[in-house]
């Protein structure tokens, strides 16, 4: 090794990156760190969450004791990460009724809560897987692959329920051949705009319309619920009305004794699929 920095090699590649999806129509990059400090993984989950992100990519070098090792790799969410973290939300959401996932409060019904949590993470890992193949196939352009299959593990910073995530193995750091080209722009640019290519595609597919409205990331099934909080001059016969539901089924949903609503009060939306 020639004393490379991972940390100083991803960041630079991750303002490439940012660089190139605020120069591209109705994106925006958010850079979790813009210097040489520490940011727990999930303090990093929370700083997305807090800008709405619509995906969130983690960037590294990766290491390895055999120094011939080479070549790119993308990593998603496991099926064993996604349930520890399930059951990680699901114990808070006992102990504090406010948290809340993606703008919808999960219910004091465990079987609900539950499904709703499933439901939620069912759709973002798809979509992570989507954008992952995405990612690695422009990889595979511009760089060796290490796999030509997308990986997954229980990586603490893929973990968010309600934002497609994935994590970036751009080169083996450990590689001197990979460290050389790591430490060069134009390397780091190639990379960059792969993994640009890879978000782009994703969401050409998934928001054809190229508006800036937020991706719609969980994929509404019939059982799957949202939420309206009620303003002034709102009655439960025109919110029926605005989703498309009847009024009986929006009484027994919230458990209402009549018709009577509140400003302010929070109304769980059955689908009306």
């Amino acid at each position: 090794s020639h004393g490379t920095y991972e940390k100083t090699v991803v960041l630079q590649i991750a303002k490439r990156l940012k660089a190139i999806l605020d120069r591209a129509p109705n994106m925006r990059g958010v850079l979790v760190r813009s210097g040489d400090y520490y940011i727990p993984l999930r303090e990093r989950m929370q700083i997305a969450r807090k800008h709405h992100a619509n995906l969130f990519i983690s960037i590294h070098a990766d290491a390895n004791p055999n120094k011939h090792l080479t070549g790119s790799s993308v990593y998603i969410l496991s099926e064993k990460g996604a349930s520890s973290e399930a059951a990680r939300w699901l114990a808070s959401n006992e102990n504090n009724y406010e948290k809340r996932l993606s703008g919808t409060q999960l219910s004091k019904d465990s079987t609900l809560a539950t499904m709703l949590m499933d439901l939620a993470q069912a759709a973002t890992i798809d979509n992570s897987l989507s954008l992952a193949k995405n990612t690695l196939s422009e990889l595979g352009r511009v760089t060796k692959l290490l796999r030509n299959q997308v990986e997954s593990a229980a990586f603490v910073v893929l973990k968010s329920p309600d934002i497609p995530s994935m994590l970036v193995e751009t080169a083996f750091i450990s590689n001197p051949t990979e460290e050389k080209k790591l430490k060069t722009s134009y390397y780091q640019n190639k990379l960059a705009n792969a993994i640009f290519n890879g978000i782009r595609q994703f969401r050409i597919a998934h928001h054809p319309n190229g508006n800036d409205q937020r991706l719609q990331m969980f994929v509404l099934d019939k059982t799957m619920l949202n939420t309206h909080t009620v303003r002034s001059g709102e009655s439960l016969s025109v919110i029926a009305n605005k989703y498309g539901v009847s009024q009986s089924l929006l009484r027994i949903k919230n458990k209402l004794h009549s018709s009577r609503i509140r400003i302010g009060q929070e109304l769980t939306i059955p689908s009306s699929s």
